[in-house]
């Protein structure tokens, strides 16, 4: 409503967000001419605010005049009235005719479902399963697939069997060695009888000596 902004005034040139903000304005409006034009009544003044919002934004940056120009001379802020009082005449015409009420929800309708003629529960038709036999073989003289062979007969071949026991023959028994006495034991035993002789030897001679005196 003041002085013109620096870019209405040639000072600086509109940016790209400016000019997708008018494109927006224009969008916005002409989205709100074809609710009107299709008497969507209703909602016309929750339109005509978006359009309004718009309209204050482009304000910042371009005069009041230059903004309804790009309009082509449409104000919003007079459309205002005009659209409060046709949504109140289009809803006492909705309280008059209720069943004329548009709602925002859509009714789906389900496809209908051809029925058999003879409808059966799962139980019986599972009653009724017979499992499938195999075929037979025509010939009889088919010859049959050779069994695998098992390789646990080589395998036992070559393990060393334990020796057989005969019952009649006692098993060999280990012979009894002789125990060996130790050369330092023998020596022992031979020191301990030398002074036994000794003493005889003496005793013989002192015998002696006293017979002859």
């Amino acid at each position: 409503m003041g002085t013109a902004p620096p870019a209405f005034t040639g000072r600086k040139a509109l940016t790209t967000y400016q000019f997708s903000a008018i494109e927006t304005l224009i969008g916005l409006k002409q989205w709100y001419m074809n609710t009107k034009g299709d008497e969507e009544y209703e909602i016309l003044p929750r339109y005509l605010e978006a359009v309004i919002s718009s309209f204050r934004l482009i304000t910042t940056f371009l005069s009041w005049k230059e903004t309804i120009s790009r309009l082509d001379g449409w104000n919003p802020y007079k459309e205002r009235t005009i659209a409060k009082t046709l949504a109140k005449i289009a809803e006492k015409k909705l309280e008059e005719n209720p069943t004329k009420r548009k709602s925002g929800k859509f009714n789906y309708t389900q496809a209908k479902i051809l029925q058999e003629e003879n409808p059966t529960t799962m139980k019986e038709q599972l009653r009724r399963y017979k499992i499938p036999k195999k075929p037979k073989p025509s010939n009889k003289n088919t010859a049959l697939p050779a069994p695998p062979q098992n390789n646990n007969k080589r395998k036992s071949k070559n393990k060393s069997q334990p020796p057989k026991y005969n019952k009649n023959k006692p098993p060999d028994q280990p012979s009894a060695k002789k125990a060996k006495v130790a050369p330092q034991q023998m020596e022992m035993e031979v020191s301990y009888d030398q002074p036994n002789v000794l003493e005889g030897d003496l005793a013989g001679q002192s015998a002696q000596g006293d017979v002859q005196r």
